[in-house]
């Protein structure tokens, strides 16, 4: 047997206990041979522990030695003697297991043998006895020990050592086929020597009742035809009392998983219990271990109950040695089970199908569409935080119902007068460590934007009657870069009275192999979802010719945007100052291609004489000659002033003028520069 260091490091223990101790170890002794081990032919004792707790320190002679053969004589004598006693137990211990053998209907020699075992992992001097035996420790050898040990057939021990016996089925005890015998809870030997009122106090500290939720099922409509599906099968299958019931739920972090099943169990009025995933010193336990105390639970809970299996990546793409092993038994636990269990984890791609298709429903839990980020916003956190932090923090896809749930609680905490502030504050700084950023809403134009300070070589306003009539477009908008084509996009959607999602190439592109991909699709869910505009900026970041593809991941991210683009059944804009670079299968998708420049010379001086006045500026016609003649200018330098202003004010036209006069000559030099760069070649 192996040790266990964590037991007690003396061999001292209560008194009723001592003498049955004492008969277990003169029996491993005599009838098991383990005195060989204990002492040699020279009378040299291996463990004099064990030698005092027999009181038999009088057989020791002068030094380390004694006599063999009056040590023989005396641990005879000894054992004769408690044969004839009645020999008593500890009284809390007998107590407990009269409790699991009628919960459990455990056999008399299966409480037999758990007593033993139990003794054996709380008692160190009994397990210095268990090392003493000379035969190689292995399944057969172990069974014959507790045979001739506890007095049982040995049919009857391999039984009840074997898989289909109840002690082994509830997972009290597990045995591998090295012989190796453990006790799946550390904490229910020590529980099992106390008082106990009820049987569930021995496995509280695996098997735990949930708390409960404050949200309802409403507040996952966004799902609602998956999560009416799950409530009804339940629903039959908590009343028909139907085993092998399994579902899986799976999506990233924070997207409300557990918050969901606990709202189910509430709803279905079913007390909901939980697969610890840690212990009561705060140590994570591992998958083993875990599925141990699933199993436990599954023969423990009886009535209305539902079980949840949360951070289950532990058992199906954890320790790979326990995987091999453990795969066919997972199966089997995924077909009888008694209480209906929910899985859930954040990934499911290194689940094995065989396991997969074990389930019975299988949900991803995506991160709520912006419609209901802002709805649970407005419910549960109206009182701490104003309006526009609502707005601006459910405009962002990052931000899941766990984060909004835990930057409630500091502020409530808190209880600090500027709510609003520190709630923002913890998103930020939470979605920072996640490698985010907290998107601000884009969906609002400047002041002065109107279509008549469009250069394009299309008609604005007819594209957006036909998309009134029918919004169902795929839309390319290419050109100089400020030209507006962005806020084109911007103002359909604002015009068409629907939400509007805007992803940079930035948001969208991954550093890890695929992630690109799913953001793309997320994206577009996201979309559908809202039944909101989709404009992706700078679409020439991962929409490049594959031709000239040199690495795998190139193509995917292309033949994603493909998929999704044809799939798509809404407004879909992409803008790119490089269109020359795009895909050619790409461009070939998209309905309508439209060219945004530099604006003209009288759309120049509109657009001034606009921002002069939305600035307060007096309009100095004099200057209209000067503003007109103004080359490469587009309606985002005047955005770009006007944003100066702010912390640099404007003077009056003439200083607005010289600052636009600054911008074009920048622009006419790098234009310059291409050209002459260009003619070497």
């Amino acid at each position: 047997m192996r040790r266990h260091h964590r037991r007690v490091e003396s061999f001292l223990c209560e008194t009723e206990v001592q003498d049955r101790l004492k008969f277990w170890i003169l029996k491993i002794l005599l009838e098991l041979d383990g005195l060989r081990r204990f002492c040699d032919i020279d009378g040299y004792i291996s463990n004099h522990t064990i030698l005092h707790f027999l009181d038999l320190e009088g057989v020791e002679s002068s030094g380390r030695g004694v006599n063999p053969q009056e040590l023989l004589r005396a641990l005879r004598e000894k054992y004769q003697k408690m044969q004839d006693l009645k020999i008593g137990g500890n009284k809390a211990l007998e107590d407990n297991l009269a409790k699991l053998k009628s919960f459990f209907h455990l056999s008399k020699n299966e409480v037999k043998i758990l007593e033993f075992l139990l003794c054996l992992k709380q008692y160190k001097i009994l397990d210095e006895a268990m090392d003493l035996l000379p035969r190689e420790q292995n399944l057969p050898n172990l069974i014959t020990n507790f045979s001739r040990l506890l007095e049982i057939s040995r049919s009857e021990v391999e039984t009840i050592f074997s898989p289909r016996s109840t002690l082994c089925k509830t997972a009290i005890i597990e045995i591998d086929r090295y012989g190796e015998i453990e006790i799946s809870d550390k904490r229910f030997v020590f529980k099992m020597f106390g008082k106990i009122s009820k049987i569930e106090e021995l496995f509280e500290a695996i098997i735990k009742p949930c708390s409960k939720s404050e949200l309802t099922l409403k507040d996952y409509n966004h799902i609602q035809e998956d999560v009416s599906n799950i409530y009804n099968y339940l629903k039959n299958a908590l009343s028909k009392k139907i085993e092998g019931v399994n579902i899986l739920l799976y999506g990233k972090a924070g997207t409300g998983k557990t918050e969901l099943v606990k709202t189910l169990a509430q709803t279905l009025k079913a007390s909901l219990y939980e697969v610890s995933y840690t212990d009561e010193d705060g140590d994570f336990i591992e998958g083993r271990s875990r599925m141990g105390a699933y199993r436990i639970a599954q023969n423990l809970l009886r009535g209305k109950k539902l079980l949840m299996y949360d951070e289950a990546e532990d058992i199906f793409y954890g320790d790979e040695r326990f995987l091999q092993k453990g795969k066919a038994w997972i199966n089997r636990s995924l077909e009888c089970n008694k209480i209906p269990t929910f899985w859930i984890t954040n990934k499911i791609s290194k689940i094995d199908e065989a396991i997969i298709r074990r389930f019975d429903y299988i949900l991803e839990l995506p991160i709520p569409p912006k419609s209901k980020r802002k709805e649970l916003l407005q419910k549960y956190c109206s009182k701490l935080i104003d309006r526009n932090i609502i707005e601006d923090i459910s405009f962002n896809e990052k931000i899941s119902p766990a984060l909004v749930q835990r930057a409630s609680r500091l502020v409530e905490i808190s209880n600090t007068k500027n709510s609003s502030k520190l709630f923002a504050k913890y998103i930020d700084n939470s979605l920072q460590a996640m490698g985010y950023k907290r998107e601000k809403i884009s969906s609002n134009l400047p002041q002065s934007y109107d279509l008549r300070f469009i250069n394009a070589d299309i008609d604005a306003n007819s594209i957006l009657k036909g998309l009134h009539q029918n919004p169902n477009a795929r839309i390319c908008l290419y050109g100089v870069a400020g030209s507006g084509k962005s806020a084109y996009g911007r103002y359909l959607a604002q015009s068409l009275n629907l939400p509007c999602i805007l992803k940079k190439g930035s948001d969208l592109l991954d550093k890890y192999v695929g992630g690109t991909e799913q953001n793309i699709a997320q994206a577009f869910e996201e979309a559908k979802a809202n039944n909101a505009v989709l404009i992706f900026d700078e679409v020439d970041s991962f929409l490049q010719d594959r031709s000239g593809a040199v690495r795998n991941w190139e193509i995917t991210q292309v033949n994603e945007m493909l998929v999704q683009m044809e799939s798509f059944d809404g407004i879909f804009i992409a803008t790119t100052n490089l269109i020359n670079n795009l895909d050619k299968a790409s461009l070939r998708r998209f309905d309508l291609k439209a060219e945004f420049k530099y604006l003209k010379s009288s759309q120049v001086w509109g657009l001034f004489s606009k921002e002069c006045e939305i600035l307060g500026l007096k309009v100095d016609k004099s200057l209209k000659e000067k503003v007109e003649a103004l080359s490469n200018i587009s309606a985002g330098d005047f955005a770009t002033i006007t944003r100066q202003a702010r912390f640099s004010p404007i003077i009056d036209g003439l200083d607005f003028y010289q600052r636009l006069l600054k911008k074009a000559k920048i622009k006419n030099q790098e234009e310059s520069k291409t050209i002459g760069f260009a003619s070497n070649f």
